[in-house]
């Protein structure tokens, strides 16, 4: 399989088992809707990020590209903590930690894929 490829299924595979799990536990709703919330976007973060990498991988700005994903993240972040705290009835910890936990995760993994020579 390609790198670039395992770069989008590592995640989606990781969001799918997060899924499964939290709905096994029963946690109480507003929990397992807040932990599936924060990786959904966590993916969604990824699956754009992905994009834009490899659209910028041979161009001499790729680590403004790079960059700027890494802003995009902390915006989104911040979007979500607001949202959720003011709009939801979410689980604001849940929703938030699921959400750090998945998009540093995410991001090591297309780092990796994105970074490594071959």
């Amino acid at each position: 399989m390609k790198k670039k490829t395992w770069g989008l299924m590592a995640p989606l595979i990781i969001t799918l088992l997060v899924f499964f799990v939290s709905r096994r536990v029963r946690f109480p709703p507003s929990i397992q809707a807040g932990i599936q919330v924060g990786v959904l976007i966590a993916l969604a973060q990824t699956v754009i990020s992905m994009g834009a990498l490899k659209w910028a991988l041979k161009r001499p700005y790729f680590y403004w590209v790079w960059g700027g994903g890494i802003l995009f993240r902390l915006i989104v972040f911040a979007a979500t903590a607001f949202i959720v705290y003011s709009y939801t009835s979410l689980h604001f910890v849940a929703t938030l930690i699921s959400l750090v936990m998945a998009t540093t995760l995410f991001m090591l993994i297309e780092s990796t894929v994105i970074f490594r020579k071959a």
